[in-house]
């Protein structure tokens, strides 16, 4: 059982008619998660890939809180309620827990704008949720580094990267301009005229002197006239290739 070899090192089998503790306060419909008494007494680490820092201790009771502090899951945001959690014991890193449910969850896709594997969840808990790309609220159906605290919708993870638009000379890029330009009031969208959010990206000119950029709903897709570079994520998970797929296909 993989849970037993990834959680606490355990691969004995539990006799059909053995007292054994068995998970039934889990999100994830998929869980069949057993444990020896024994296990349950002892505690174990495991290294976590999102977490590289230092191990995960496997907690069977709620790690000490202030008693106004809420015990939060790192990936979805979801309050821990339940007592099962995983939970990092150095001092600086005390608020680094995950509920039984988001261990399951693997790195899905790496996304060439972004330093570290991505995870696809279907609902996250976390107020004010924003796409990185689009900066439109983003809480389900994305994809999220929660290390950073990056998320992103999936059409937005395949807009391309570099085109060429019908109405403007030379290639655009899809280009954070509050991280490249430091610009923290926005730009007018020359296509539009109305002034672009400075938290979403744009497809902006980089050419010298050249200083044009539109919203990225203001280029639609009829009227890219070449894709010079394309979003191309490298999916990690197979049960999302045929959901990307279906996606491309319909951009």
């Amino acid at each position: 059982m993989p849970w037993l070899q990834l959680l606490l090192e355990c691969e004995e089998e539990i006799p059909y008619g053995a007292r054994a503790f068995k998970c039934t306060d889990c999100s994830n419909s998929l869980c069949s998660f057993y444990l020896h008494p024994h296990c349950v007494r002892k505690p174990k680490e495991t290294e976590y890939p999102f977490h590289p820092n230092h191990p995960l201790t496997t907690l069977l009771q709620m790690p000490p809180i202030d008693e106004s502090e809420k015990l939060q899951c790192i990936a979805c945001c979801r309050r821990i309620d339940n007592v099962f959690l995983l939970h990092c014991t150095e001092s600086e890193c005390s608020n680094i827990n995950l509920d039984i449910g988001c261990v399951f969850r693997k790195p899905a896709v790496k996304y060439q704008r972004h330093d570290h594997p991505l995870v696809y969840f279907e609902k996250i808990y976390l107020h004010g949720a924003r796409c990185s790309v689009c900066n439109l609220l983003c809480d389900e159906n994305l994809f999220r580094c929660y290390a950073c605290n990056f998320n992103i919708h999936p059409e937005c993870l395949l807009k391309p990267l570099k085109i060429i638009f019908d109405d403007h000379v030379h290639p655009l890029t899809l280009t954070s301009l509050l991280i490249e330009k430091e610009e923290q009031n926005g730009y007018y969208c020359d296509n539009c005229d109305e002034i672009t959010d400075p938290l979403a990206d744009v497809y902006w000119c980089k050419h010298e002197n050249c200083w044009f950029g539109a919203h990225i709903d203001c280029i639609p897709q009829e009227r890219i006239t070449e894709v010079v570079e394309a979003s191309s994520p490298q999916i990690l998970e197979e049960n999302l290739a045929a959901s990307l797929t279906k996606l491309m296909l319909r951009d």
